[in-house]
Parts: structure tokens; C-alpha cells; sequence
């Protein structure tokens, strides 16, 4: 999967937003938890949205991606900002070599791994890199949600003069996977417009089978919250996101 095509207009679609709006919330839930640090990994940065946010609250970040365009524009957001952000190009299957961090964060990317097996070794590579009591965050969106967002099947994201932007969401029920295909029109120049295809493939994870691949590679699930930020109860119905705070023990 590849986002050179999504990566110029993400931010400009609102692509970015919910990690945007969420990044202060989390780190506010997070102290009031008794979380202590200033080293912040963010995992799969994108175009950088939480790792700039917390650049600009002066924490120490690195920021890594395996996407080369999504990478070129969040560092060139922080140049922008002299943010002395480390940018890494790597998946985070890869992690090892970076320097232990206080807390590693990972919004809207979960989904995104192949399958249970993968997102365990993900949880191991990070595990490697926060010292005792140090905390992941991320959010995963349930099955419900990613059934829910594909019964509007076409939808217009974006609509301006120079830009506009449809998606088609499907479901694949045997393998419970969203599909979301992007057709992007763009205007080049004053009468030339381009037509551009993405695509954003993301799995349903069952989360209690989640909270027990974190605990077997030693993470304690401190808790499990809701869009709202309140706890949420496996099996609850009509979340369509759920956020895990874990700690390293």
C-alpha cells in the first residue's frame, strides 16, 4: 500500500484530523495516569500530525513511517516550524537501533497489519524500546466501525475548485476487511486536471484477543476507552474506535 498519491492532499481532506484533535487529549489522559517523560516515538507518523504537535510542546521526538511521501511531508511541515523532529523511514516491524523512548504512540495505523501474528510482533519490537512503566498508545477501530463506514459505499470527501475527492468503502465479511478506493481529481493547471487512485486497506482485530497478545509480550492494559474517553466494556456495541493505554512492565 502506498500513499504518494493520498500524501499532498491528506491533511487538506481532513485524513489527519483525528490524530490532530486526539494527540493532546491522550497526552493529558496519560499524566493525569501518572505518566512521566519527554522521549515520544510516534509509529507511523504519516504526515506527521502528532509528532508535531508534541515537537511544538517541546518534547523529544522521533517520528517514523515506512511511506516516503507521507515522510517528505511531515518533514517538510516541521522545516517549516524548525521542529527538530528525527524522521525515520522505516516499518515498525524494523525499530530496532532507535533509543529507548518514554512513550510510543500509534493513531489510525493498527489496522493496517495483516493479521494477528504481525501485530503481535509489532507489540514485541515496541516493547524492546520503553523501559519499565513507560506507556503504548494507540487506537484500533472495532469490527462494528469498519462495518458501519462501509454501508455509505460512495461518498465525496472533498469538493473545491482545484480539488476533489470520492471514495468507495467496501466489507469483506470472510476476511473482515474495509477497502476504501480514492479517485482524486486535481487541477494542474488553469484547464489541465489530473486523475489520481489511492487505496486504504484496514482489518478488523477481535480486542480482547488484542488485550491478550499485549499482556503475553508484558504489557499491563491499563485501560481500554472509548471515542469519548471513557472506559469501554468488551463487547460493548456502537463504538466504531477504541483507544488501549498499556504499560511496559
Amino acid at each position: 500500500m502506498t500513499y504518494a498519491d493520498l500524501a499532498p492532499i491528506y491533511d487538506r481532506i481532513g485524513l489527519a484530523d483525528y490524530a490532530r484533535a486526539m494527540t493532546p487529549r491522550l497526552l493529558n489522559l496519560a499524566q493525569r495516569r501518572d505518566w512521566m517523560g519527554r522521549r515520544v516515538l510516534d509509529l507511523g507518523t504519516g504526515t506527521g500530525a502528532a509528532a508535531i504537535w508534541f515537537a511544538q510542546n517541546n518534547y523529544m521526538v522521533t517520528a517514523a513511517d515506512n511511506d516516503p511521501a507521507m515522510m517528505a511531508v511531515a518533514q517538510e511541515t516541521a522545516s517549516a516550524q524548525s521542529l527538530g523532529i528525527n524522521f525515520v523511514e522505516t516499518h515498525i516491524r524494523g525499530l530496532g537501533g532507535l533509543d529507548p523512548v518514554d512513550l510510543a504512540i500509534a493513531l489510525d495505523v493498527m489496522n493496517t497489519f495483516d493479521g494477528l501474528r504481525e501485530l503481535e510482533g509489532v507489540f514485541a519490537h515496541i516493547h524492546t524500546l520503553l523501559p519499565a512503566n513507560r506507556l503504548l498508545i494507540f487506537d484500533l477501530h472495532t469490527l462494528e466501525g469498519l462495518v458501519g463506514a462501509s454501508q455509505n459505499r460512495d461518498t465525496i470527501v472533498y469538493s473545491e475548485d482545484d480539488l476533489a475527492v470520492f471514495s468507495r468503502t467496501t466489507f469483506d465479511y470472510e476476511r473482515q476487511i474495509q477497502t476504501v478506493d480514492y479517485d482524486i481529481f486535481r487541477q494542474d493547471g488553469d484547464d489541465v486536471w489530473s486523475r489520481h487512485s489511492a487505496q486504504i486497506i484496514r482489518r478488523a482485530f477481535p480486542l480482547q484477543v488484542v488485550a491478550q497478545l499485549l499482556r503475553r509480550q508484558k504489557f499491563e492494559v491499563q485501560a481500554v476507552l472509548d471515542s469519548s474517553l471513557n472506559t469501554y466494556e468488551f463487547g460493548s456495541l456502537g463504538e466504531d474506535r477504541v483507544i488501549f493505554f498499556a504499560r511496559n512492565v
